[in-house]
C-alpha cells in the first residue's frame, strides 16, 4: 500500500501552512540567499504599508534601502552557516523607532542545502523604551548621588552603607568605596554610632520617618531618616543630612534677643502687642495679655481678633480689623481712641497707637500697637459732661410744662374717637350682653390713655395725683393686651396671676407706667434674638425675718409685681447703677436713662420696693412690692348716651384691602339701616359694579389697595355710572387730597379714622344731593337710642 501523500494531499498542507504564517501576529518574511523577498505576512505588512504584490520578487535594497547592507550581510551567513541566528534591529519611522527582535531561520531542501532564510520578528520597542528609561535613571541618579550638596545614603537591613553621595568623602576623610559596606561604629566615633545605630533600627522596625539632630567634628548636622518599603514591610533605609550649624547658631542668637525684648515689654506698664501681615497676633507683653484679654500668650498666638478679644462687640472688632486692614496696604502709623471690654468685664477707654513694622527684604511684616488707658481722665470728662447735660435737662423741664398743654390737646382728640365710639358699640347691645363688658373695658383703657396725658402735666409740673383703690390684675390683663400688639411677635407675653389681695392705693396711670416700663425694658433685652416675657402677681407677707433684705419695708401683706425676661441680661457692676437717674445701657435714640429711676420713684413714694436679679445672657427679673389695702371702694365708670344719627336704607358697595377695616365700616353701615355689598379686593369689586352697575346707590373705597387704587377704581366706575355719588376713604396718601378728590368728581373724601356720626352725616349729604337718590329716599329717619 502506498503511504506517500498525493500532490493534492502535499498542496493542501502547504495551503495550511502558509494560511497559518499568513496569520501570524508576528512579522514573517522569506528571502533566497541573494535577498530577493519570497514570502511576506499580512503582519509584515502592517508594518511596511502595502501589498505583497507590491514587495514579492523585489530585493530588500529596494524597500530597506539604509538598512540593506546588514541585512544582506545576516541572510548570507545564516545561508552560509545553516544555524538559526538572532539579532536586535532598531527602525527609523516618520512615526518614531521601533525596535525588534528578528530570528533568522535557514530553511533546506531535500539535499539538505540552504535555499532560503525565513525572518520571524517580534516588537520589543516597548521593552527597549523601558532599558532605556532605566539606564538613564540609573545615569541620573549616579550624577544626583556625585553632585549632590546634601549628604544623602542609603543602608541595608544590616545598617551598612549600599549609597553615598561622593560629598561623603569630603565628610569623613576617605574614598567612597572604602566607606561603603562598612558599619557606622567603623566610621563615626562610639557614641555617635550607637545612636545612628539606635535611630537606624527604630526605622526599621516601626516603619516610620525620624528626624535627628547630631554634632560632628563641631558642627551640627540635621538628618532625616526614613524606610524604603518592600511588599508594605521596610527593607532599608534612606535619608539626607544637611549641615545646620550656621542654623542653629543664629536661632539660638535670635532666641537670646526674643528673650531680652519680652523682659523689656513686660517691664512696660502700657499693653503692647504685635501681628503678623495676615492681622493673627504673634504675640504681647504681660499688660496686655493678663490686663486686657485675660489669655496667656501661647495661647493668643496664631488667633485673630475675635478670637482673642472675646468680650470685645462684634462691630466694634469689625472697625479694628477694617483700621488693621487699611494700615496694612498704606503703611504708615495710626492714633485713635476706642473703648474695649476688658478681662476683668470692665469697659476701659484707650488711645491706641499702631505702627506697621518691616521684614529683612523691607516689606510690611505686620502691625505693633501700644496701648494707653485713658478711662480715669475720660471718666471725669464724663462726669462733667454729666453735670452739663442734668442742667440742660432741669432747663427743658421747664419748658415741658409749657408744652404738655398742647401735646394734652392733641392726644386728646386722638383718643375721643376711641372713647365715643367704642359707647356707641355698647350701647347697641343689651346690658346682659357680656361683649358690652369688653367694649366698656376698651372705654376704660382709653380713659387711662387719657390719665397718661395728664401723666405728663403732673410729671412736668411735679404735681402729686389722686389715689384710689385699684386692682392691680384689672390694669395688668389690659396693659398685656397692648404690649402682644405693640412688642414684636418673636416675644411671647404671657401673666400668671396667683394673688388673692392685689388692691393698693395708687394712681392707676402710674401702675401703668410701672408694668409698661419694665415690660418694654425687657422686652428691647430681647428685641434681637427673641424670648418670654411673663408677669407674675403674687402676695408675700413682711415679717421680721423679711425686713433683713427689706430693710425700708413696713411689717404686713404686699402684693408682688414680677416682670422676668429671658433677655442678654445685666452686667453684674451695672445693677447698681440702672435706678440712678440718666443711666442707661441703650444706644443712643432707644432710650433716655429716666424710666427706672421713675419707677423707682413711683414704688418708693408709694411705700414699696424694686428689687433686680439678672444672669447675663440668661435672662432679668424685677421684683416691685406693693402694700396692699381691703377692698372697700369701687370705681365704676358711666356709659354716656349717644344723640340721634342719620340713618337711610339704600344700597351701598363698601370695599376695603383689610378685612378688619372692612367689617367695621360694613358693621356701621348696616347699623344705619343701610344694605352693603362688601368687597376686600378692588378687582373683585369693579367686576361686581360692572355685573349690576344699577343695584348700587353710592361707593365708599379705600384708597391704597392692590392692584388698583380707590381712585382709580372711582374713575373706572365713573365711566359706567357717573350719576351715583363716590366717597373715597384714605390713612394717609401722597398721591390724592380732598382738592384732588372733588376735581376729579368724588363727592367726598373722609380722613380715616372714620367717625360713625360723622359717616351718617356725609352719606346723607351725598345721597341728598343727588337726584337719583332723592327718588328713592323718602324721609330721614332720626333713631334716639338711650343707654343705662
Amino acid at each position: 500500500m502506498d503511504t506517500n501523500p498525493s500532490n493534492e494531499e502535499l498542496k493542501a498542507q502547504i495551503n495550511h501552512l502558509e494560511g497559518l504564517i499568513q496569520n501570524m501576529g508576528t512579522p514573517v518574511m522569506l528571502f533566497d540567499e541573494a535577498g530577493i523577498l519570497l514570502m511576506i505576512n499580512n503582519s509584515a505588512l502592517l508594518y511596511l504599508k502595502g501589498t505583497a504584490a507590491e514587495y514579492l520578487g523585489r530585493s530588500i535594497e529596494s524597500f530597506m534601502p539604509s538598512d540593506s547592507k546588514k541585512f544582506l550581510f545576516r541572510i548570507k551567513d545564516v545561508c552560509k552557516n545553516g544555524k538559526i541566528a538572532t539579532y536586535e534591529t532598531e527602525f527609523i519611522l516618520d512615526t518614531g523607532s521601533l525596535w525588534f527582535l528578528t530570528r533568522y531561520i535557514p530553511v533546506f531542501d531535500q539535499n539538505r542545502k540552504v535555499y532560503a532564510v525565513q525572518t520571524v520578528s517580534i516588537d520589543i520597542t516597548d521593552r527597549k523604551k523601558a532599558e532605556n528609561a532605566l539606564r538613564e535613571n540609573q545615569e541620573i541618579f549616579n550624577r544626583f548621588m556625585e553632585h549632590n550638596p546634601i549628604y544623602v545614603f542609603f543602608k541595608d537591613e544590616n545598617i551598612r552603607s549600599v549609597h553615598l553621595s561622593r560629598n561623603y568623602e569630603q565628610l569623613l576623610g576617605m574614598p567612597i568605596n572604602e566607606i561603603l559596606g562598612k558599619t557606622m561604629d567603623e566610621i563615626f566615633p562610639s557614641d555617635l554610632a550607637k545612636s545612628m545605630i539606635a535611630d537606624d533600627k527604630h526605622v526599621l522596625e516601626e516603619g516610620k520617618m525620624i528626624t535627628v539632630v547630631e554634632e560632628f567634628n563641631g558642627r551640627f548636622y540635621e538628618t532625616i531618616k526614613f524606610p524604603i518599603m518592600f511588599d508594605g514591610k521596610p527593607k532599608c533605609l534612606a535619608g539626607y543630612t544637611m549641615d545646620v550649624t550656621e542654623k542653629k547658631r543664629t536661632k539660638e542668637k535670635l532666641e537670646g534677643n526674643v528673650l531680652f525684648l519680652k523682659t523689656l515689654m513686660d517691664t512696660i506698664p502700657s499693653p503692647i502687642f504685635y501681628t503678623d501681615k495676615d492681622l493673627r497676633y504673634l504675640g504681647g507683653n504681660r499688660a496686655w495679655a493678663e490686663g486686657v484679654v485675660g489669655m496667656n500668650i501661647e495661647d493668643v498666638i496664631g488667633r485673630t481678633i475675635y478670637e482673642v478679644c472675646k468680650k470685645m462687640p462684634k462691630e466694634i472688632a469689625e472697625i479694628h480689623k477694617l483700621k488693621d486692614l487699611e494700615l496694612i496696604n498704606a503703611g504708615g502709623t495710626q492714633i485713635f481712641e476706642s473703648r474695649i471690654m476688658c478681662n476683668d468685664e470692665k469697659g476701659r477707654d484707650f488711645i491706641i497707637y499702631k505702627s506697621t513694622y518691616l521684614d529683612s527684604e523691607g516689606n510690611i511684616a505686620g502691625i505693633v500697637g501700644v496701648m494707653l488707658d485713658i478711662t480715669e481722665q475720660k471718666r471725669a470728662v464724663e462726669e462733667k459732661t454729666i453735670l452739663q447735660k442734668r442742667l440742660q435737662q432741669a432747663q427743658k423741664m421747664e419748658s415741658i410744662g409749657t408744652l404738655a398743654g398742647g401735646i394734652a390737646h392733641d392726644f386728646n382728640n386722638i383718643l375721643l374717637p376711641i372713647m365715643a365710639f367704642s359707647e356707641l358699640a355698647a350701647m347697641k347691645l343689651s346690658t346682659e350682653s357680656p361683649i358690652r363688658s369688653d367694649l366698656n373695658q376698651i372705654h376704660k383703657a382709653a380713659g387711662r390713655a387719657r390719665g397718661l396725658v395728664h401723666q405728663i402735666l403732673t410729671f412736668a409740673r411735679q404735681k402729686e395725683t389722686e389715689r384710689i383703690p385699684i386692682k392691680i390684675s384689672t390694669i395688668l390683663k389690659e396693659t398685656v393686651k397692648l404690649l402682644r400688639s405693640s412688642i414684636p411677635a418673636t416675644i411671647d407675653v404671657s401673666y400668671d396671676i396667683d394673688a388673692e389681695e392685689d388692691m393698693v392705693l395708687a394712681d392707676p396711670t402710674k401702675i401703668n407706667q410701672i408694668i409698661m416700663n419694665l415690660s418694654t425694658n425687657a422686652a428691647h433685652a430681647m428685641e434681637d434674638t427673641g424670648g418670654f416675657l411673663k408677669i407674675i402677681l403674687t402676695n408675700e407677707n413682711i415679717d421680721s425675718e423679711s425686713t433683713k433684705t427689706f430693710s425700708e419695708l413696713e411689717h404686713g401683706r404686699y402684693v408682688r409685681l414680677t416682670v422676668k425676661d429671658t433677655g442678654h441680661g445685666i452686667l453684674p457692676h451695672l445693677l447698681e447703677k440702672i435706678f440712678e437717674p440718666y443711666f442707661t445701657t441703650k444706644e443712643p435714640g432707644k432710650g433716655t436713662g429716666m424710666g427706672l429711676s421713675i419707677v423707682h420713684g413711683i414704688v418708693k413714694n408709694y411705700g414699696g420696693e424694686i428689687t433686680v436679679q439678672s444672669e447675663v445672657n440668661k435672662g432679668t427679673s424685677f421684683h416691685v412690692y406693693l402694700p396692699v389695702i381691703q377692698p372697700d371702694t369701687h370705681v365704676k365708670e358711666k356709659v354716656k348716651d349717644v344723640g340721634p344719627l342719620q340713618m337711610g336704607i339704600e344700597h351701598i358697595l363698601a370695599v376695603d384691602d383689610m378685612k378688619v377695616s372692612l367689617d367695621t365700616l360694613q358693621s356701621m353701615l348696616e347699623w344705619l339701616g343701610y344694605k352693603v355689598t362688601g368687597r376686600t379686593s378692588s378687582i373683585e369689586a369693579l367686576e361686581a359694579f360692572k355685573n349690576h352697575p344699577e343695584g348700587f346707590d353710592l361707593v365708599i373705597t379705600d384708597q391704597t389697595m392692590p392692584n388698583m387704587t380707590g381712585k382709580t377704581l372711582i374713575e373706572e366706575m365713573m365711566v359706567i355710572r357717573p350719576d351715583i355719588p363716590y366717597i373715597l376713604c384714605t390713612g394717609f396718601s401722597e398721591q390724592i387730597d380732598e382738592k384732588k378728590a372733588k376735581e376729579i368728581g368724588i363727592s367726598a373724601f373722609i380722613m380715616k379714622p372714620i367717625v360713625i356720626d360723622q359717616l351718617a352725616r356725609i352719606i346723607r349729604d351725598v345721597l341728598d344731593k343727588n337726584e337719583s337718590s332723592l327718588n328713592s329716599f323718602n324721609k330721614h329717619i332720626d333713631v334716639t337710642i338711650n343707654s343705662q
